[in-house]
């Protein structure tokens, strides 16, 4: 009985850290620094670094997991959390002031959660994932609630029926 509980344990250890953020080469910037400039060329000079190489590379392993890993998803977790929080989605004004409070209230409580579990499973930073976020596509000009662009071309176009435009004196710049 004992070892079907152990044989179970490290079964659903082993499946809990397939997925893991160190489980992914690109999450492991330390070991992999480490392997790019640490090691030696030679079968004979690997075998006699050995045991100092083990030990690095474990307390590489642990740097990356619990430190170096970490430090790098402060910013996608940010960004989910603005997404997810405070990102309109077509809601009336009304609407998004009356959820303010709630957001505000909200958004440490997301943000550490997507922090946590970014930063201990292997979810892909948010360059990868497409066009969540900060995308190619987004245009900070494309502002829904402006009601009166200025800076547009067809600002001042002339649309009145007696030509002489929007401010009555037929320059179309605006000033009557």
């Amino acid at each position: 009985m004992f070892r079907a509980r152990t044989l179970l344990a490290l079964l659903l250890l082993a499946l809990c850290l397939g997925g893991c953020a160190v489980a992914k080469r690109a999450n492991r910037r330390t070991l992999n620094a480490l392997d790019a400039h640490a090691t030696p060329a030679s079968e004979p000079a690997r075998w006699l670094l050995a045991p100092v190489a083990f030990p690095a590379g474990v307390l590489a392993v642990v740097a990356d997991a619990f430190v170096v890993h970490p430090a790098t998803v402060f910013d996608d977790a940010w960004y989910d959390t603005v997404d997810l929080l405070w990102t309109s989605r077509e809601e009336s004004r009304f609407r998004r002031a009356l959820f303010l409070p709630l957001a505000a209230l909200a958004t440490p409580f997301v943000y550490a959660g997507d922090w946590l579990g970014r930063a201990a499973l292997a979810i892909p930073p948010r360059d990868e994932q497409g066009d969540l976020g900060r995308g190619a596509d987004d245009d900070p000009d494309d502002d829904p609630d402006d009601a009166f662009d200025t800076d547009s071309a067809d600002a001042f176009e002339d649309d009145s029926e007696d030509g002489r435009g929007r401010d009555g004196d037929g320059d179309g710049d605006g000033d009557a």
